[in-house]
């Protein structure tokens, strides 16, 4: 028996089916509000542009661009503001809409 086509799925799909609703995971929730905010401290701080004193490249002049240091500075200010709105999207936002549609 030959097996059927996924192209023809495309012209007559199958039925829609209900998604459940997945739950909010608290631990997951936290570890990405964690290692967002934390990244974007790091990157905020320019402590990525910056040799460390023990590290054995410190002789390497570091030599960047004004422009490139303000980007990732601004780069790791968003993450920090995506770590916030990570931190708080299961707690404020969601039970706002779940009251609503209740």
């Amino acid at each position: 028996m030959a097996p059927t086509s996924n192209i023809l799925s495309v012209f007559s799909p199958h039925e829609s089916r209900d998604i459940p609703d997945s739950e909010n995971c608290l631990p997951c929730q936290i570890m990405s509000a964690a290692v967002l905010t934390m990244g974007g401290l790091y990157c905020a701080s320019g402590a990525v542009l910056n040799p460390k004193a023990n590290d054995i490249k410190s002789n390497v002049k570091v030599d960047t661009s004004p422009a490139w240091r303000s980007t990732v500075r601004l780069g790791g200010v968003a993450l920090i503001g995506a770590g916030i709105w990570r931190a708080g999207d299961g707690f404020l936002w969601n039970k706002r809409e779940d009251k609503e549609l209740e």
